[in-house]
């Protein structure tokens, strides 16, 4: 009986994540010494698809990705699970009213993208590109959206009575 969770092929595709984030790496010794481990040689195995009891650490995967600026392996772990990764932009950055205005332009965008690229019937590489740009856009506008009013809870919750400040 096997006592993983999940099927051979997703661990697997762990390995491959990890291994995109070493290879960009240089030397498996100058990733130790810039992420703080002492055997490099460990690398090596967290890589390794032959080697299914060696995963890399959640610490070391915070600091692969940190180095890299890219989520790979957080991305792969999300997709298992069956979410998606999409950028969190600075909540304080900008007010709901403006970030409104930026949602119906983005998802405007969006679905006249669509509807020309549906317009024969079949959606090209070129236009498959520009609808996943437009998606991650609206995304990210969602996202901030989602973070300006967390924020305004946790400012309420804290007595912060300029909650008004945000809106516009």
């Amino acid at each position: 009986m096997n006592p993983r969770q999940l099927p051979l092929r997703d661990y697997h595709g762990l390995k491959r994540a990890t291994g995109v984030l070493v290879g960009e790496a240089g030397t498996l010794r100058q990733l130790a010494a810039d992420i703080g481990r002492k055997r490099w040689q460990v690398f090596s195995d967290w890589c390794d698809a032959s080697q299914m009891n060696r995963f890399v650490p959640l610490d070391v995967i915070a600091d692969l990705e940190a180095l890299h600026g890219k989520p790979v392996i957080t991305r792969a772990l999300a997709e298992l699970s069956n979410y998606i990764v999409v950028p969190m932009p600075d909540a304080r950055s900008s007010l709901l009213g403006l970030c409104l205005g930026e949602l119906a332009r983005s998802t405007g965008m969006l679905i006249s993208n669509m509807a020309e690229a549906l317009a024969d019937q079949t959606i090209d590489a070129q236009e498959r590109t520009q609808l996943l740009s437009d998606i991650d856009k609206a995304m990210r506008v969602m996202g901030h959206i989602r973070l300006v009013l967390e924020r305004m809870e946790q400012d309420a919750a804290n007595g912060d009575s300029s909650i008004k400040e945000a809106l516009f």
